[in-house]
Parts: C-alpha cells; sequence; structure tokens
C-alpha cells in the first residue's frame, strides 16, 4: 500500500505543478492535512525512488524537493526565497523535514 500511496503523492505534486486553475481536489483542506500528518509520512527515500523511476526529460530541471514543496506552498504561503533554500537539502526522512 505504501507504493501505491506514493505512486498517488508523487503524480498529484506533478499534476498540481502544471495546473493553472487549481483541482477541486487540491482545494480539499482534509487532504493537505492528511498529507502533513506524521502518522501519515512515507518515507522520503520511498518517495524519491518512485520519483526517480518515473521522471521525465521534461521534469529533469524540478527535484521531488521543489515539487512537494510547490504544492504545500499554494497552502503556508512561504516566501520563495526561503523554499529555495530547500531545494538542494539532503538527508531527508520525509516530507515534514522540508518544512
Amino acid at each position: 500500500m505504501t507504493i501505491l500511496d506514493a505512486c498517488f503523492i508523487i503524480e498529484m505534486f506533478r499534476v498540481f505543478t502544471h495546473v493553472i486553475q487549481p483541482d477541486p481536489l487540491f482545494s480539499m483542506s482534509s487532504l493537505l492535512v492528511d498529507l502533513l500528518l506524521i502518522e501519515n509520512q512515507i518515507p522520503f527515500i520511498v518517495l524519491q525512488t518512485i520519483y526517480d523511476l518515473s521522471n521525465s526529460p521534461s521534469e529533469a530541471d524540478r527535484s521531488l524537493n521543489e515539487i512537494t514543496l510547490g504544492f504545500f506552498n499554494h497552502t503556508l504561503r512561504r516566501p520563495v526565497k526561503e523554499l529555495e533554500m530547500q531545494y538542494q537539502v539532503s538527508n531527508v526522512a520525509h516530507s515534514l523535514d522540508l518544512f
């Protein structure tokens, strides 16, 4: 189930980065809250591995850190400079480590 959840999360992050008009799915605060709960965190190494295996050439310039932060920043509203400092962070255990 973890692999399936990780695939869903990565695809949701990818779709969100290309959407001009936000989908109602992304506006659901319960979904965002669920993704931020510590008990719902998927190991970042699992997310990173799936992201790397499924990455297309058009996405080669965007890291998983970048699309993850972009997704959550739609709600959390952090300054872009703060986000950019996190794009190259390594040793991330789960998504919450980026915040």
